[in-house]
């Protein structure tokens, strides 16, 4: 009797063993569900020009929270962001809201339209889901392209882990674009609870048009940079290598009127006009030199598309979207 007391001690110790084992070897998670949208937090976004190993030009651009607003009766938060190097101008990029209960995150972009007379008119694009921090390997997800893009984009959740920022395990989820849409990148993306993704806030694995590439360059809270996924020893950059600076490049301005592309070109010479989808599919070309041409396109169908501008060394890539 005593040994079989004994023997039942010892297989109830190497149970125990056993499961701690298995405990300590399972990748730690966090538990309670992080917020994205709290006071103090800031994302530094680099955005890079040009082409992997020749990035013409690195800027970041810097996005933060500001005030509460209603639209059509949901409560949002107003988000801004600055572009310029000494992040002194700030502009309203969308409104942002989040239902912590479902762990999902909502997006509407702020744009400007023109009426006949050319008069800037705001608006704000349909609401979208940003991210769903509810899910399981092996969901589908859909998302936009991009920041404003009219275009779905399916990602599968691939993988679920967690990782340590400030102090405090993050869930991290990897999401890879469906083979269904052929032209998308198939390098994964990583959502992580309470900072947003790894390519910023907004964006997504989808590749821009004319080469435009975004990372996180530094997710900062209450003043304090807690995250850098890719290593940067700066949360802040700002370069130009190309042969014309940034500054001195021609005054151009691009926008949609219905479904006529409209270009304003100060002391313009000779100059082209290239028309994309947002797929890269070259869809016109046209010669001009004149300081103000429209462009009728009706048989284009409704959406974002990517006008490129190009004279001599300058270039100007510009998303606009038809009606």
């Amino acid at each position: 009797m005593e040994r079989f007391v004994l023997d039942l001690r010892v297989a109830l110790i190497a149970t125990v063993v056993m499961f701690c084992a298995i405990f300590i070897a399972q990748p730690v998670r966090a538990q309670d569900y992080i917020p994205l949208l709290q006071e103090g937090n800031q994302w530094n976004v680099l955005h890079m020009t040009g082409e992997p190993g020749n990035w013409r030009h690195k800027t970041t651009n810097v996005y933060r929270l500001s005030e509460d607003t209603v639209i059509e009766g949901k409560q949002y938060i107003a988000l801004l962001v600055s572009g310029d190097k000494e992040a002194a101008r700030w502009d309203t990029a969308g409104f942002i809201r989040e239902d912590a209960v479902a762990k999902k995150v909502y997006y509407r972009q702020r744009y400007w339209s023109y009426n006949d007379a050319w008069e800037r008119i705001p608006n704000v694009f349909p609401e979208h889901l940003l991210y769903d921090f509810d899910v399981s390997i092996g969901d589908t997800v859909i998302t936009t392209i991009e920041v404003g893009l009219s275009m779905s984009v399916r990602n599968i959740v691939d993988k679920i882990d967690s990782v340590e920022i400030g102090g405090r395990y993050h869930k991290r989820i990897t999401v890879l674009s469906s083979d269904s849409i052929s032209w998308c990148r198939k390098e994964p993306n990583e959502w992580i609870e309470g900072v947003g993704n790894t390519l910023g806030l907004l964006y997504t694995n989808i590749p821009i048009p004319c080469s435009c590439i975004y990372q996180l360059l530094a997710f900062i809270q209450n003043g304090e940079a807690v995250y850098n996924p890719f290593g940067y020893d700066t949360d802040f950059i700002w370069e130009d290598t190309s042969s014309e600076p940034v500054e001195n490049a021609p005054p151009v301005t691009v926008f949609a009127s219905g479904r006529t592309l409209r270009i304003l070109y100060a002391d313009a010479g000779d100059y082209a006009v290239d028309v994309f989808s947002i797929a890269g599919t070259h869809l016109l070309h046209r010669e001009c030199s004149e300081n103000e041409v429209a462009v009728s396109l009706p048989a284009v169908p409704e959406g974002i598309y990517v006008v490129r501008i190009t004279s001599g060394t300058y270039s100007l890539s510009k998303k606009i979207r038809l009606n």
